[in-house]
């Protein structure tokens, strides 16, 4: 529960405070995210560059508390405003991150961290706030924050090495595909410049289209690259006969790789292309030293995805995100049905390519 005890509240208060961390303190900041079990690639300064870069209506503030006799980091929450005139002004941590966590090891860190982010969330004047947690749930469940679950995320370790986790595989879901892509010579490589990367996007649009999902900017994906693709970014093509079919953009972060968009074009449908893409992403995991391999997180209604993770062995948990107020925990699974949302799946789905990145260009002014 997010309370300690008035004595122990002063004592800490008395010995730590919260910052928010400066342009100068970001190689600091970074390296107290490395030493962090919960430390994530969205935690990161990068990450906030990225975002501020590709999505103009985002500001980061990265909160620290530090010790007072030591000057060093002991915990941390990354935080975002969103401004929008169109959806009015909300706050999030951490935007486009599939699963994330505070930083903190104990309630009264988030106890000492929880009113900084209340007083930029009332400067910002926004009707709500979002904290993303995976699990650190319990450090954050109070009487002022209300707690949703319509999400789940899907992970394996990695420990034993690929073969274990490929024995983890459903035989006829997973790995017979996997041996019909290897047969008809399915082959996938790393991608090495931009003109990779802009055939990763042409397959990951033609694929949102198909789900009648708003194309996500490119400018987001470029700007990923430039920041993180000599170490922390891979993205892996599949070819068949020469002809691009599938395509994952993942990243890689302390211990946790996660696979965090993919495309596939209509012909390599039910030819094991994702199958495949998802055991060289897992065996490229291993490679690097990764010891969890995520898939992502996943809508409670979209029952499909949640089948085709769990064909992996994938363990599957809750992701708890935290809200404040209270009662906005009721909007969240309405969103997803909404008259707004429902008629932007339908214009997204139902026109041509240019029409799917026009309505993201202008989807993506506003989301998070």
């Amino acid at each position: 529960m997010l309370r300690i005890d008035a004595e122990g509240a002063r004592n800490a208060a008395a010995m730590r405070r919260v910052v928010v961390i400066e342009p100068n303190g970001a190689e600091e900041w970074d390296a107290f995210v490395r030493t962090q079990d919960s430390g994530m690639i969205y935690h990161t300064w990068g990450w906030k560059e990225c975002l501020e870069k590709s999505f103009p209506h985002l500001e980061g503030h990265l909160l620290a508390v530090l010790e007072q006799a030591s000057g060093k980091i002991a915990a941390g929450l990354p935080v975002y405003s969103i401004k929008s005139w169109l959806l009015g002004n909300r706050m999030s941590s951490v935007p486009f991150a599939s699963v994330s966590d505070p930083l903190i090891s104990s309630a009264a860190d988030m106890e000492l961290l929880l009113p900084e982010v209340l007083r930029i969330y009332h400067e910002d004047k926004a009707k709500s706030l979002q904290i993303k947690t995976w699990e650190k749930t319990k450090f954050l469940e109070s009487d002022s924050l209300g707690v949703s679950r319509f999400y789940k995320h899907h992970y394996l370790r990695l420990e034993g090495g690929p073969e274990q986790v490929y024995r983890g595989f459903s035989k006829t879901a997973v790995q017979q595909r996997v041996r019909k892509a290897e047969k008809a010579g399915v082959v996938v490589r790393s991608a090495e410049n931009e003109a990779d990367l802009k055939l990763f996007y042409l397959l990951l649009v033609q694929s949102r289209k198909r789900l009648s999902l708003p194309a996500i900017p490119y400018g987001f994906f470029r700007s990923l690259w430039e920041r993180f693709g000599s170490s922390n970014l891979w993205v892996l093509l599949a070819f068949r006969q020469g002809e691009p079919v599938g395509a994952q953009l993942t990243l890689g972060f302390n211990r946790m790789f996660s696979v965090e968009y993919a495309g596939d074009a209509v012909g390599g449908r039910g030819s094991g292309v994702n199958q495949v893409l998802y055991w060289e992403a897992i065996k490229l995991a291993c490679e690097r030293g990764y010891s969890i391999f995520s898939f992502g997180r996943t809508a409670t209604l979209n029952e499909g995805l949640l089948v085709f993770k769990r064909q992996f062995g994938a363990i599957e948990n809750d992701i708890g995100t935290c809200i404040y107020p209270k009662s906005a925990c009721r909007s969240v699974p309405s969103v997803e049905r909404s008259a707004v949302a429902t008629m932007v799946r339908w214009m997204s789905g139902s026109g041509p390519l240019w029409l799917n990145k026009m309505i993201g260009a202008f989807c993506y002014r506003h989301w998070a």
